[in-house]
């Protein structure tokens, strides 16, 4: 009787442990199960490598999974042409995802499996039922972006051909003999190497006009030293005070100077015989003289 009685708990632990397990795989595998669930259906024009199983994202918060993908979807399904692939995708019944939200496939992390995003919904728009039909928004991929880009750049690289072009034929043209003009000039046996070593010879220790420089250092130096200039300084200081003393006497006699200067340079003009003769001088009437008469 105790055997049968721990052959029974037995069993029933094995059977407790696989409804765990069942559990568990349905609630992996299955979560509509457990959770009440609500499906949509996204358009895109390409899947990009989703795949069943794939995380539905709420803002980056997982609310789903992929269940299954279509593709080709039939043109009279399709709600806008080119949309190729339809996604029907399982999320949480309480999940608020409004009827204008953007689905987007992404990839949250590099080398990981793409997902589902939706993001941007408004309040004011509604939380989408079950069996709302998104229109989704798939990222170019490299194959799509490489051409795109290379068209973009295909100007400019013709742009930079054509200057590549143009200073090549001037290089080759004007420029050339540019450079070789200025190799002329700045070589060793050109015109401003040779002025440089006239300068030099010029203006060396050992040229004429450092010689000169010299000379002219010998002669000064001795008067410098000696007491010859400040005393020629002095005498020119007291004969320049000695002038200005004369000049200063001379002030009041002046105008009588001048007055004589006047009557001999008349003299000289109108009777010039009285140089010999100074006692025939006429002088001019006043009118005092001529009332008198």
């Amino acid at each position: 009787m105790k055997i049968e009685r721990e052959e029974i708990w037995t069993g029933m632990l094995v059977i407790i442990t696989w409804a765990i397990f069942i559990a568990i795989i349905l609630f992996l595998g299955a979560p509509g199960v457990f959770i009440p669930q609500k499906t949509y259906q996204i358009y895109f024009d390409n899947a990009a490598a989703l795949r069943p199983g794939a995380e539905v994202l709420l803002a980056g918060r997982r609310i789903g999974r992929v269940e299954a993908l279509y593709s080709p979807v039939p043109e009279k399904d399709r709600p806008k042409p080119g949309l190729e692939t339809r996604v029907e995708v399982s999320v949480a019944k309480d999940s608020a995802v409004y009827q204008d939200a953007l689905a987007s496939i992404s990839q949250p992390r590099i080398l990981a499996d793409p997902v589902i995003d939706f993001t941007h919904g408004n309040e004011t728009a509604g939380v989408a039922e079950d069996g709302y039909s998104f229109i989704g928004i798939r990222p170019p991929g490299l194959e799509e972006i490489v051409p795109k880009v290379l068209e973009e750049i295909k100007p400019v690289m013709a742009k930079a051909t054509e200057t590549l072009d143009a200073l090549q034929k001037t290089a080759s043209g004007p420029l050339d003999s540019a450079i070789r003009n200025i190799e002329t000039l700045t070589g060793d046996e050109g015109p401003i190497q040779t002025g440089f070593r006239q300068l030099v010879d010029l203006t060396g220790p050992e040229s004429h006009f450092a010689l000169t420089l010299r000379d002219a250092h010998r002669i000064v130096a001795p008067i410098a030293e000696s007491d010859d200039l400040e005393r020629t300084l002095k005498n020119l200081r007291e004969s320049s005070a000695e002038f200005k003393r004369i000049a200063n006497n001379l002030g009041p006699r002046s105008e009588n100077i001048a007055r004589n200067l006047e009557q001999a340079s008349d003299t000289l003009k109108h009777q010039p015989w009285r140089l010999i003769w100074p006692t025939t001088k006429k002088y001019p009437q006043t009118n005092k003289d001529q009332g008198n008469r």
